[in-house]
This record gives C-alpha cells, structure tokens and sequence, in this order.
C-alpha cells in the first residue's frame, strides 16, 4: 500500500486489555483468514502469545475472535524461554511449509561479579 496512512476509526482494536492489547508479532494471511497475535501481559510482561482470527475488516469496523482456548506460544522448560514467550513470526516457504520464529526470554539467577583490579 502506497500513500498517506491514516488511523482506523476502532484503533486501538483492542484497548485496556493487559491480555490481548499488545502487539505479539505480525498480522498473517492463513487459508484465507487474516490473524492477529497478542502478547499476554498476566501475570508478568510478554509470558505468552495468543492468536485471534479477524472476523471482520473494514474501513470503518473491525472484529475479531480467540481462535484457540490455548495460547499459540508460552514459557518452557529450556533456560532459554523459562520466564515466557512473547513474539510470533509465522512464515510460509515456497513448499508450502510453514514455519514461526519466536522469541523467548528467561530470569536467571544473577551472581554479583568482584573486579579483583579495584
């Protein structure tokens, strides 16, 4: 799309939601269904990500729905996504795969270092 941007009438689409506000990755076009991800804010910053199916697109309306009762990402049990999950980047490749890059973010103990050379 080229010219001048202007704001939908329904942003924010999703306002005061510590759940579903947040941006958590790009919206994609899937078997002809347009998706949103969010991150979830509960119960702290980014611990996962939920998908919502765009019901409804327009120049003046917007509508969407859950598409799952279960988040699309949360934490794990690696170190590296232990504390949650906040961002998906859905891509499908020329074979018609899909594949989804996604972030991940941990809290590890933290061992003050002494410089010795003070």
């Amino acid at each position: 799309m080229t010219g001048q941007w202007k704001e939908h009438p329904k942003s924010p689409v999703v306002p005061n939601s510590p759940h579903f506000a947040r941006p958590g990755g790009k919206v994609t076009l899937y078997n002809g269904a347009i998706y949103r991800y969010a991150q979830d804010e509960i119960p702290n910053y980014g611990t996962k990500v939920w998908a919502f199916r765009i019901t409804e697109l327009t120049a003046t309306s917007y509508c969407e729905e859950l598409s799952s009762e279960k988040p699309v990402v949360h934490p794990g049990n690696e170190g590296w996504n232990n504390a949650g999950m906040h961002t998906v980047d859905p891509h499908q490749r020329a074979s018609g795969e899909w594949w989804a890059l996604v972030d991940g973010f941990s809290i590890q103990q933290q061992t003050p270092k002494i410089d010795m050379n003070d």
